[in-house]
């Protein structure tokens, strides 16, 4: 291309927009690249947080698992008392058993002790009718034995004078 045919004023526009064009890039670049590093350096801590993350995500994980195995055993030692809870639960239900039977036979015993004791009470209240009997005819006994006595002794006044109430 001949340089001679292009205008000059177009030749300093193109020099002009070509210069501006490549200001703004190089400013462009040279903004993006402090932003980039920015980034960069963001980016890095980042790295550096999600590592020190990972460590902490290890240390959980450890953590877990010891958990997990003291729970284990805690179940084991759980399901041992359990058992164990159980059988004791059990011989316990029996002896309680054994106890009810016990008292239910006492109470059977108190039953036919209650009855015994009814036939002795009606026994004793025969025995107290008896005495009652025996008392009146005591009472009736001596009566009888004064109005003997009382004769007895008209008798005696009748045949020895004086002698009546002296003896």
């Amino acid at each position: 291309m001949d340089w001679s045919s292009v205008p000059p004023l177009l030749t300093v526009f193109a020099s002009v927009a070509v210069a501006f064009a490549g200001g703004v890039w190089a400013l462009i670049k040279w903004g993006f690249g402090s932003v980039n590093a920015r980034f960069d350096a963001v980016d890095a801590r980042f790295d550096g947080v999600d590592a020190r993350f990972d460590g902490v995500d290890a240390r959980f994980d450890a953590v877990d698992i010891k958990i997990d195995a003291v729970d284990q055993r805690v179940d084991g030692v759980v399901d041992l008392i359990d058992v164990r809870f159980r059988e004791q639960n059990a011989q316990i239900d029996a002896r309680f058993d054994s106890v009810d039977s016990r008292f239910d036979s006492v109470g059977y015993r108190f039953d036919s002790m209650d009855s015994r004791f009814d036939a002795v009470d009606i026994k004793i209240d025969a025995v107290d009718k008896r005495v009652d009997a025996v008392d009146r005819r005591i009472d009736e006994m001596r009566v009888d034995v004064r109005a003997v006595v009382t004769r007895v002794d008209a008798l005696q006044a009748s045949v020895v004078p004086g002698a009546a109430g002296s003896a």
